[in-house]
């Protein structure tokens, strides 16, 4: 996306796999880091004016860590405070002014729902100002394996929340 804007993309990916294939995708491999955002060091990229990302999703009864790409395990709050670290350590690139868009939906699980959206949104307000969001709706393709709604959230669209960094 950053290509077809005329947009330097750089990245950061947890999985080795997605890291090679995004690396394939883009005109400035080099641009793209395998590695663990917990760890992000603000020397690894220049400063940005605009982040799009999205956490690795986790519902309030799942015991795996999502940061670990669902191995080890976690609890909800300990997946809360990993977000918000992550974020804490990516304002260390963002410029002064610039934006963060952050795709997350809410999830429904075996009839319970976790407020996902809104407890990153939370946390990340702990970070950055939060400026609002904009409701992202999904299409199904009408498959006999989709189940309530779609990709399994059990919903029908997600949200994008956009947040701020104040200018210093």
């Amino acid at each position: 996306m950053a290509d077809r804007l005329d947009r330097v993309p750089y990245g950061l990916e947890f999985e080795f796999d997605r890291a090679a294939h995004v690396r394939e995708e883009i005109s400035t491999p080099d641009h793209v880091r395998q590695g663990d955002v917990l760890e992000l060091d603000p020397s690894w990229f220049p400063a940005c004016d605009c982040c799009f990302t999205s956490p690795p999703f986790m519902e309030r009864t799942d015991d795996r860590n999502p940061f670990r790409n669902y191995s080890g395990e976690s609890t909800y709050e300990d997946y809360l405070d990993d977000v918000e670290t992550a974020f804490a350590r990516l304002d260390s690139v963002l410029a002064p002014g610039g934006h963060v868009v952050v795709d997350v939906a809410n999830m429904k699980y075996e009839g319970r729902v976790t407020p996902l959206a809104w407890d990153v949104a939370e946390r990340l307000s702990n970070v950055f100002r939060f400026d609002g969001e904009t409701v992202v709706t999904w299409e199904g393709d009408g498959s006999p394996d989709e189940r309530e709604g779609r990709f399994g959230y059990g919903y029908d669209h997600s949200y994008c929340l956009v947040f701020t960094k104040d200018s210093d």
